[in-house]
């Protein structure tokens, strides 16, 4: 078991969101609050910037919702790819559920999802954008 936190997390910047009425959601992020357009999914998830956090929104209706549910997820950022691949080892050497592992995202960004205590998911994400 790795007993040693790793380096390379620099926060969490990153929320995502289950929501009701996307055209609605992503007048409010992006019109309102000023937030860019980065991504958007085939499956029709829409990613938001304000240049140093990132915003996903995602339908409502989607897979593996659990009614009522707001927040999809949250997500640390780290550093470096590097930074990843030695979070991923030392929760699992916690014993820490990983719900999906380490993948290279076609966005650039690379990590994986992990389970708190009651379930809730947690990314754990090198994304470029946010962190150079």
């Amino acid at each position: 078991m790795e007993s040693v936190r790793p380096k390379g997390m620099i926060g969490m910047r990153h929320v995502a969101l289950f929501v009701s009425d996307m055209e609605k959601s992503q007048h409010f992020y992006s019109e309102i609050l000023g937030m860019c357009y980065e991504f958007v999914t085939p499956e029709g998830s829409v990613f938001l910037t304000n240049g140093g956090d990132c915003l996903a929104l995602h339908h409502r209706e989607g897979k593996g919702v659990t009614k009522g549910a707001v927040v999809h997820h949250i997500g640390f950022m780290l550093e470096s790819k590097e930074a990843a691949d030695l979070y991923h080892a030392y929760l699992v050497g916690h014993g820490v559920k990983i719900a999906e592992g380490l993948k290279l995202h076609r966005d650039g960004s690379y990590g994986f999802y992990a389970e708190d205590p009651d379930g809730v998911l947690v990314e754990i994400i090198y994304h470029p954008p946010i962190t150079k």
